[in-house]
Parts: structure tokens; sequence; C-alpha cells
């Protein structure tokens, strides 16, 4: 119960500091999404959860950026890779990797 209480704490307090630091350009969905995540997840998954939802975005604006369809200010959402870093690591710890 701690693990999934602190996971929430982790991506609300990290977040929150991200977005209001960042001038406002991370959305509440990002946020509130975060912290349903670290809920679910707990600490150890909110972590893989951030780091493959981060390279995978990153990934995909310097893939657009680079092929002309975007340039360097036209924000994305964060969203589409917070579900997808959470869907790649409910199915390694499926299949029995032991991550954390």
């Amino acid at each position: 119960m701690q693990n999934y209480l602190l996971g929430s704490a982790m991506a609300l307090i990290s977040y929150l500091l991200i977005y209001l630091l960042s001038s406002k350009k991370l959305g509440w969905g990002d946020i509130k999404l975060s912290l349903f995540l670290g809920g679910i997840g707990g600490w150890a998954g909110w972590l893989i959860t951030n780091f493959i939802a981060s390279l995978t975005g990153i990934i995909y604006y310097l893939l657009i950026v680079r092929l002309g369809k975007s340039d360097i200010k036209t924000p994305i959402p964060f969203a589409p890779f917070l579900c997808l870093g959470a869907l790649l690591y409910q199915a390694l710890s499926l299949t029995g990797w032991d991550l954390f």
C-alpha cells in the first residue's frame, strides 16, 4: 500500500514542480494521469513508466522536427507517451521481468 502511495506522491510532486517551473507548459491532464499511473504501478513502476514516456517522447519529437513536419516550438501532448510507457511497463512485468 505504501509503495503505491509513494508512487502517487512522487508523480504529483515532480509533475507539479515541472508545471510550476516551466511556465505552465505541462497540462493538468498530464499531471492527473501521472498521479493515476503512479498509484497503479507504485514508485518503481512510475519511474520506469516516466523513463519510457520521456524517451519515446524525445524520439518522436526529434523525428517530426527532422522530417520537417513540425518546428522546435510546436508543443506535443505527453499523455500518449505516458500511456505507452505504462503499457510497456505492464507488459514487461507480466512477462516475468523483475524490474525492481
